[in-house]
């Protein structure tokens, strides 16, 4: 099993208990740039590292210059920019991220009331998933965000008679899902309730 996120690894690696449980989960944080092990120990992509000064130097502008009730999320190899909480500030938090990303050759991503900025690497969660599937003959994703479009686009390039993975493509739905994420799914789950009872399931059918 593995869990891909945009959250960087440490926080995942305390919610998973991998500094405790010694079980095979893969958890890749800020889209594939780090990955938490067991043990709790964080590796990251060498290629991102030396971008670390520009998001400091970002997070400095955008605590300086956006408005009130602004998240700045300082990832590390990473920079968010939330208006969950200052809904009349999107648009100015989406120019100021589409006019700064590119002078610090920064990446822009949309989420969820959010928009991140990030190193060109060329990680997301499809180049993860590229990697996670090789050699499977299942797979299956679970999404709710802008970001999870790669890893769905990904897996259905590995599907089907090309010698990849039997795969399936499940969004699970909410007020704030992007429509295009629920349009490429095979099966939409209605929330974490039909989520934890639909693993169950695919866990029991899938068990040797």
């Amino acid at each position: 099993m593995s869990v891909i996120s945009g959250r960087p690894a440490s926080f995942l690696a305390e919610r998973l208990g991998l500094a405790v449980d010694p079980a095979p989960i893969h958890a890749f944080g800020l889209y594939g740039l780090e990955e938490a092990h067991a043990g709790g120990a964080v590796t990251l992509e060498p290629e991102a590292t030396h971008w670390r000064a520009a998001v400091v130097e970002l997070a400095a502008a955008a605590r300086a210059r956006l408005p009130a009730g602004v998240l700045v999320e300082d990832k590390g190899l990473s920079l968010g920019l939330h208006w969950r909480t200052a809904p009349d500030a999107a648009a100015a938090v989406v120019g100021f991220a589409e006019a700064s990303a590119p002078a610090y050759g920064l990446a822009v991503s949309r989420g969820r009331k959010t928009i991140e900025l990030l190193p060109p690497s060329g990680c997301d969660k499809g180049a993860v998933v590229r990697r996670l599937v090789g050699g499977l003959s299942l797979a299956c994703y679970l999404g709710d965000d802008a970001g999870d479009l790669p890893a769905f686009r990904a897996l259905s390039a590995r599907r089907g008679g090309d010698g990849g993975p039997r795969a399936l493509r499940v969004a699970v739905a909410s007020d704030e899902v992007p429509p295009a994420l629920v349009l490429e799914a095979d099966v939409v789950l209605e929330g974490p309730n039909e989520v934890e009872t639909f693993l169950g399931e695919l866990a029991a059918r899938t068990a040797p």
